[in-house]
């Protein structure tokens, strides 16, 4: 299963690792569970979090907003060059490019393994999808600034 959000850059770590804010009343199902009148007691909003039907409800129909501050995303697929090294310097600074502190993402995180936070550092694996809709993660692949890495989602 995967989960899909609104989200801001805080901060871009490297190549593949982003600080971001995750408006956790984007999240679609919750307009799925008002649409469907399927409104279970505890609503699973995503990074481990569940929360009360009434609140879902008030955030599925925009009167409440509820946000995820300074939640570490590690790129899905892709690995990027050491932050020390020089290629691992231009990889960041292209991301930077890209994603200043402020700027608005959709985040898709992923569940690899049947655990939501997957790599040994406790980051959140996703793929970041730009305004443009552009995937990021596929266009660092594509203009050589990471290189493909598999982890088999399940």
């Amino acid at each position: 299963m995967d989960y899909l959000y609104k989200a801001e850059i805080e901060n871009v770590v490297d190549g593949d690792t982003i600080d971001v804010s995750i408006d956790l009343s984007s999240f679609p199902r919750l307009k799925d569970l008002i649409r469907f009148q399927v409104i279970p007691e505890l609503i699973d909003v995503g990074f481990q979090l569940h929360i009360p039907a009434d609140w879902a409800i008030q955030m599925g129909y925009g009167d409440k907003k509820m946000w995820l501050r300074s939640e570490r995303i590690r790129l899905y697929g892709i690995n990027a060059p050491e932050k020390n090294t020089e290629p691992g310097k231009v990889s960041m600074g292209y991301v930077r490019s890209l994603l200043p502190p402020g700027a608005c993402i959709m985040l898709r995180t992923l569940r690899v393994k049947q655990r939501t936070k997957q790599e040994k550092y406790g980051r959140y694996l996703g793929i970041i999808f730009l305004e443009d809709g552009t995937n990021l993660n596929d266009e660092l692949v594509r203009r050589g600034f990471a290189v493909p890495f598999m982890t088999n989602p399940s």
